[in-house]
């Protein structure tokens, strides 16, 4: 990478985001009454938008893992099912990266709790390079993810 490259580019500001996606899944109804919802967890480049063909801008948001919450009735239920659920929904369930407009998520983010602004990463592109920066990112947030 050049010099001017690596002056001129934005750094890192990592954002988590978790996204309903409930509505995704065709729950069988042993598993509704106990799942409150179901949600995608993103990380993303606040500093980076795309442009996908269209006018509107798009966050490229990198899966992380799905986390479910519990109804009150889930809550209550015995260790043995609640590892089952979770097995089920958040271990065997792959997600997969996907563009969302900027301002969806913008405004999600006013309007949600389940967002983690991390910031910058506080490394240069000399000591590492971006796929570098954001690959540990998506290391890090796997292994503890905020929500």
């Amino acid at each position: 990478m050049h010099e001017t490259e690596t002056k001129s580019r934005l750094p890192i500001d990592a954002r988590v985001v978790a996204i309903t996606e409930t509505h995704h899944y065709d729950l069988p109804p042993e598993h509704a009454r106990y799942i409150e919802n179901i949600r995608g967890v993103y990380l993303y480049n606040a500093n980076r938008r795309t442009y996908c063909c269209e006018m509107t801008p798009s966050f490229w948001l990198i899966f992380l893992c799905h986390s479910i919450l519990l109804s009150k009735e889930g809550k209550a239920i015995d260790d043995e099912v609640c590892e089952k659920l979770y097995e089920e929904y958040e271990i065997d369930n792959p997600g997969n990266n996907q563009y969302v407009h900027c301002a969806v998520i913008e405004q999600l983010t006013k309007t949600t709790s389940n967002y983690l602004e991390y910031g910058a990463t506080g490394e240069s592109y000399e000591d590492s390079d971006y796929n570098e920066q954001i690959e540990g990112l998506v290391e890090h947030f796997q292994g503890n993810t905020p929500f």
